[in-house]
């Protein structure tokens, strides 16, 4: 029975032995075989690279490996340590390292060392660490932040390796001061894909950063992840995608405008909002970051839109905002264009501009044909405070029309009201007018019935003039009509 319990041990030993090689086992680092023997905590896998769990202070290091091995060790891999402030101090005893690596474990803030000789690191690589169980990813994910205070302590950096990890914050600048980055390199995990990311793209194209494909973008949450923060943002898109419509927005944006990337669609097209609001714009800018899907020009000098209906980048407009401008008028033939067979809604606001009319016959026509396909998108105004033309029956009982029937399309239908000197209907809404009364044609001067009894009348008198005629010819000359004279007689 005992050489039963004996094997028992030996399995139980054989798998714990094999396990914790499994857990040092590091994504882009070669697994090695421990070929040295445990030192309590740490673990001896070449002559140059140890390994140590559970540490709280770089000290239990120095602490755990024979006198013989510290002067040779170059690379140190931290497995699972414990939360604490690092400093180079506590590596003194190694004095060649210059690799570490952080392995599924708390990453902290690393203080300025006080000691001269202490090593100077040029290899950090990140495995699966955090230091921010606030801020968490929408996979329930811990993230980590790498602030100027947090690197602190090791400027000079040569090599950073990041791997699947979410970085919340990334500042380099500290790390910086003494000698340049040479190599940033991102593997896996998530970045939070803001504007201030945009040096990574830079340093990619300087061949100083590789960022991988499997790199995704993530909403820090402190709580349950809203239902627009996951569906409307760059949650769980790849983060060079991401950071390269980031960048072309940028670029394309107009002078004195703010353009900023949302996320995306279901579509997989970026929501992109163009703000140009009170900057003096007399007309629409030529170039606008492309796919951008909300424009804001309100509060301009613009006068003409046919911009908008013309030029390929407003095609994927889905909310307009021109309210506050002088524009007077809008061409038909290019809005219909413009709307036909749009794959999404569009939003149009045109209030407290110099309208008095509208392409009433386009846009009925774009709803009727919307209508007979059962299509979903229709295009929706805002036509408040302009100066309507309720003079003008050619154009006031189909703009009537349009707004009661499609009220639901004009968010501000009961606010559309003639202007203050209308001649028949000083600021009084639209749909509250009688067309019918102002507008009725006048009755016509004779109708048909009327003309058809003036000739029947006509006729009737000529004929009895033609008899009276007649009868006196032939009492005065015995002369007989002309019509009788040429009958055949009896």
């Amino acid at each position: 029975m005992w050489q039963y319990r004996l094997l028992g041990r030996l399995i139980l030993v054989l798998l714990g032995t094999s396990t914790w090689a499994h857990t040092l086992s590091i994504p882009g680092e070669n697994s090695i075989q421990p070929t040295y023997s445990s030192t309590g905590p740490c673990l001896v896998l070449e002559p140059t690279e140890i390994v140590c769990r559970g540490m709280q202070s770089l000290e239990e290091v120095s602490n755990n490996l024979p006198e013989d091995v510290r002067a040779q060790v170059t690379k140190l891999t931290l497995v699972k340590a414990v939360q604490g402030v690092w400093t180079r101090d506590g590596l003194v005893n190694l004095p060649s390292l210059h690799t570490i690596v952080f392995n599924q474990s708390y990453f902290s803030e690393w203080e300025l060392p006080s000691r001269p000789d202490a090593p100077s690191l040029t290899r950090l690589v990140l495995e699966d660490c955090w230091n921010n169980d606030t801020l968490k990813t929408s996979k329930k994910r811990s993230t980590l932040s790498l602030t100027s205070e947090t690197l602190a302590g090791l400027a000079g950096l040569e090599e950073f390796h990041i791997i699947d990890s979410y970085v919340l914050d990334l500042n380099l600048s500290s790390v910086e001061t003494v000698k340049p980055l040479r190599l940033l390199n991102i593997v896996g995990g998530g970045l939070n894909c803001t504007k201030d990311k945009l040096w990574m793209l830079e340093w990619m194209e300087a061949g100083r950063a590789n960022i991988t494909n499997t790199t995704r973008c993530f909403v820090a949450s402190s709580g349950e992840m809203t239902l627009f923060s996951t569906r409307y943002s760059f949650n769980d898109h790849q983060f060079l995608i991401c950071m390269q419509y980031v960048k072309e927005t940028e670029r394309d944006c107009p002078k004195k405008c703010q353009c900023n990337v949302q996320g995306f669609k279901e579509s997989h097209y970026p929501i992109i909002h163009l703000i140009c609001e009170r900057v003096g714009l007399t007309h629409l800018p030529e170039v606008i970051p492309r796919c951008t899907t909300r424009m804001q020009f309100g509060w301009n000098n613009i006068t003409d839109i046919n911009t908008l209906f013309t030029n390929e980048n407003y095609r994927r407009m889905d909310s307009i905002l021109l309210n506050n401008n002088q524009i007077s008028y809008v061409n038909g033939d290019l809005f219909y264009n413009y709307i036909k067979d749009r794959p999404l809604d569009v939003y149009i606001n045109l209030a407290s501009n110099k309208l008095t009319t509208l392409p009433i016959k386009e846009i009925n026509k774009i709803y009727e044909e919307a209508r007979k396909t059962s299509q979903l998108y229709y295009p929706n105004f805002n036509l408040a405070d302009n100066p309507w033309n309720c003079d003008n029956c050619s154009f006031l009982p189909e703009f009537q029309e349009l707004v009661y029937y499609q009220s639901t399309m004009l968010t501000d239908y009961h606010d559309i009201r003639c202007p203050s000197d209308s001649e028949h209907h000083p600021n009084k809404r639209l749909v509250m007018i009688d067309v019918k009364s102002q507008c009725s044609s006048a009755p016509p001067l004779l109708h048909p019935l009327d003309i058809l009894n003036i000739t029947l009348a006509v006729l009737l008198l000529l004929l009895i003039m033609n008899f009276l005629h007649n009868f006196y010819q032939y009492r005065r000359h015995g002369k007989l009509p002309w019509i009788i004279i040429r009958m055949p007689c009896c």
